[in-house]
This record gives structure tokens, C-alpha cells and sequence, in this order.
């Protein structure tokens, strides 16, 4: 009988891990090559489970790793869309499954990436909030959350839209294509020189650029999709406006005129990101004044974009 409890006791101690508290243990996520997304783009994230207690932490795993997580889905009001999930709980506990034990010593993380769009319909544009739930047993219902991302798709160019950004000069749709960073800002300046706006615009983050004013950032971040994306035409037609009119009409909110030359000074870059400072000359009436640009570029899909500039006036002639 001694004998049998010894062995009951040592089974305890040995299975105690698999049934102790998840709270040590937390989850995180974030995006895993962060970009602006569009309908029918791939998000993945970047799923991280840390072991914070001074324990070994059990649980079971298998692929895919959907059969460990489900994926919370919310609008912005905090209404949960139920009818987006393409995996639930409830269709994965009816599916044979083979798992692995795996075990994360005390400090350790186990990492994984997984495709949202593998859980979930994101087949609709529109800001959304989305949280995991990481399931350690797969065939119990205990789960440890993660954080909550903000998620915002927007909606792909139609048909229409695509046929209007067309080069004059070649007929051909206009396509955003591998440049060096200097490269992407003298094609940017005399698109501006020659108010060819569709291709001024091609390299632009504009939405970036529209939300270095704290005014415009705050009404932006509270409208729906739909009005953003509105919001952001009427502040590339202001723009436009700006360029065409003459420079004492101008709105002073947008620092956009035709310099009549320019000359690249230097160029700096790393693997992403990159500057490229610009002398410009602007001719008002009699007077010349020269304008130091320093433009901002990060590198997207091998694609280098100005989301930002600096503008020091060097003096007038």
C-alpha cells in the first residue's frame, strides 16, 4: 500500500506543472512585417508566449497553430464580429489532432508566426481590434489572453481608380518601381515641376504627411473608414489646389510649391530607412528664396516612400 501512495505522490509532483496557474505566463503579439494593409493582402503576426515564473511551463502543441489559438475579432465600438471567424473552439475540438508536449524553461519565450486570415474573414475594409487566445491544452477551454491590436484595412483601387492614374506620356498605369532613395525624390520634384500630380503622389505616404498636424490627426482618428478615406482625398486636393494657385493664395498649412530648380546634396541610408536633404530655389515676384528639404523614406516591398520631411529656409536673393 506505502508503496503505491509513494508512487501516486511522485506522479503528482511530476504532472504538477501541467495543471498549475497560466498567470506567470503571458502572451503577446504584434505584426510581423508591419504594413498598410488592403482587402485581399496577407496579415500575419508575430505570436510570443513568455515564461515569467520560476517553473517549467507544459502545454501541447500542434500544426497548425491554429488548433492552440482563436482569434477575437471587434469593431470599433467593441462589438464582437462572431460571423468573421473562420475558426472557432467549437470546430476544433471536433477534429483529430496529433500534438507535441512541449515545455518553456523559466525565462525562455517560444515563438511563432501565424496568418490572420487563416482565423479570419478579412474579406471587408474597416478598423478593427484583434486579441488571441492561446489554448495550452487542446482540449480545454483555459486560455491566456494577449494584448489587443489595432487593425486597419482599406479598401483596394478599383477599376475606375486604376485607369485614372495613367502616364500621360507612355498610356501606360502608373506603378510604383524600384528606385534608389535620391532616385524616388527627383522623380517626385519635377513630377511637382511639371504638375504632374498622379505621379508627385506615387511615392507619397500621404496619410503620414496629412498627420504631422496634431489638429488633422485628432479629427482623423476619430472618423469611420470610410470618412478617412474621404478625408484624405479632400487633403490631396487641397494640396493640388495649392500647387496650381499662386503662392500668396496658397493655404499656409501646405508648404507644396514648384521649385523652378533643385539640387540633391546628399543622400543617407540603412537597410529601411533613409534621408535625402535637397536644396530648392522658389521664385516670389522679384525675390528668390532658397529651401532645404530633408525627406524622410522607409523601404515597403523593396519600394522606397516619403512619409515625412523637414523644411529650413536658407535665406532669400
Amino acid at each position: 500500500m506505502k508503496k503505491y501512495l509513494l508512487l501516486l505522490y511522485l506522479l503528482l509532483i511530476l504532472l504538477a506543472p501541467l495543471f498549475s496557474a497560466t498567470g506567470d505566463v503571458t502572451c503577446s503579439i504584434r505584426y510581423y512585417n508591419k504594413k498598410i494593409y488592403y482587402t485581399g493582402d496577407f496579415v500575419e503576426i508575430r505570436v510570443e508566449l513568455y515564461n515569467n515564473s520560476p517553473d517549467n511551463f507544459f502545454f501541447q502543441t500542434a500544426d497548425p497553430k491554429y488548433f492552440n489559438t482563436i482569434m477575437v475579432l471587434k469593431d470599433i465600438t467593441g462589438r464582437e464580429l462572431q460571423n468573421k471567424y473562420r475558426v472557432t473552439r467549437e470546430i476544433i475540438s471536433a477534429q483529430p489532432v496529433y500534438y507535441r508536449n512541449m515545455i518553456i524553461q523559466p525565462g525562455e519565450v517560444f515563438a511563432f508566426n501565424i496568418r490572420l486570415n487563416d482565423l479570419l474573414d478579412l474579406s471587408d475594409a474597416g478598423v478593427y481590434f484583434v486579441q488571441l487566445e492561446f489554448f495550452p491544452d487542446l482540449h480545454d477551454n483555459k486560455s491566456i489572453k494577449s494584448n489587443t491590436l489595432d487593425l486597419s484595412i482599406r479598401p483596394n483601387l478599383g477599376i475606375s481608380e486604376v485607369q485614372r492614374i495613367i502616364d500621360h506620356e507612355t498610356g501606360e498605369i502608373l506603378r510604383r518601381a524600384r528606385k534608389a532613395p535620391d532616385e524616388v525624390v527627383k522623380y517626385t520634384i519635377e513630377a511637382l515641376q511639371k504638375n504632374e500630380f498622379d505621379k508627385y503622389f506615387l511615392y507619397l505616404d500621404l496619410e503620414s504627411i496629412m498627420l504631422k498636424s496634431q489638429d488633422r490627426r485628432e479629427r482623423y482618428n476619430r472618423l469611420s473608414e470610410t470618412d478617412r478615406m474621404q478625408y484624405l482625398e479632400d487633403f490631396r486636393q487641397m494640396l493640388i489646389r495649392n500647387m496650381q494657385a499662386d503662392f500668396r493664395t496658397a493655404t499656409p498649412e501646405a508648404i507644396i510649391y514648384r521649385p523652378f530648380t533643385f539640387n540633391i546634396l546628399r543622400t543617407w541610408y540603412s537597410d529601411n530607412n533613409a534621408e535625402v536633404v535637397v536644396t530648392q530655389k522658389f521664385r516670389y515676384e522679384q525675390l528668390v528664396e532658397t529651401k532645404e528639404y530633408t525627406y524622410r523614406l522607409r523601404r515597403e516591398n523593396d519600394i522606397w516612400i516619403i512619409h515625412d520631411y523637414l523644411v529650413v529656409n536658407k535665406g532669400v536673393e
